[in-house]
């Protein structure tokens, strides 16, 4: 509740009122590639006014180039990352027209480490997962149902798109790219759900 929140933040009711929206920017980065990329990009607004939160994810090819006609990979958001960070913040802002007060980068080991120290993440997958790329040492292979998610399986569900045979989310998820942003908002949804708490 209101009152509650006030109490941890150290705050009147008066004063929580008064605090403008703070948009956070995550990126999260793959380290298994040469170049460094930015396969998630989410714009995150918290309102503490309304004691809400919200998501949006940025597709990773989002163009950004000059010219459609010669695009090439450098034109897309996910490569600006490699130049610096600063471009992705700029980017971001200038699509959405939001204007970011923090980013916060994740990297894949990070990420790992992370959802282990919280001891996992009960889950459900929403398909069954079977992909291989032995060029990244990446292997994914998840069954769908509900169960404890600890960091290696974290890694493999975040990075899902498709499987090795092709197949990808059901259209009504969001198939490729549009159910991996789902999966990875919902995974941040249930993380917060499970692990913030007043203690």
């Amino acid at each position: 509740s209101k009152g509650i929140l006030c109490t941890i933040l150290g705050q009147s009711a008066e004063d929580l009122e008064k605090l403008e929206s703070i948009n956070i920017l995550v990126l999260g980065v793959s380290e298994d590639i040469e170049t460094m990329l930015t396969d998630t990009i989410i714009l995150c607004t918290y309102k503490p006014q309304k004691q809400e939160a919200s998501m949006l994810s940025i597709p990773r090819d989002t163009f950004i180039g000059k010219n459609e006609s010669t695009a090439k990979g450098s034109d897309k958001i996910n490569s600006l990352y490699s130049k610096d960070v600063q471009k992705t913040v700029n980017a971001v802002t200038k699509i959405t027209n939001i204007d970011i007060d923090y980013y916060i980068v994740i990297k894949t080991s990070s990420l790992v480490k992370i959802v282990d120290i919280i001891g996992g993440v009960n889950f459900e997958v929403p398909i069954d997962m079977d992909y291989d790329d032995p060029t990244q040492d990446l292997h994914i292979h998840l069954s769908q149902g509900m169960q404890r998610i600890d960091g290696e399986k974290a890694e493999q569900l975040l990075r899902f798109r498709h499987n090795n045979d092709g197949s990808s989310y059901p259209s009504s998820y969001g198939d490729n790219d549009y159910g991996r942003m789902r999966t990875q908002r919902e995974f941040i949804q249930e993380t917060i759900k499970q692990t913030l708490t007043l203690k």
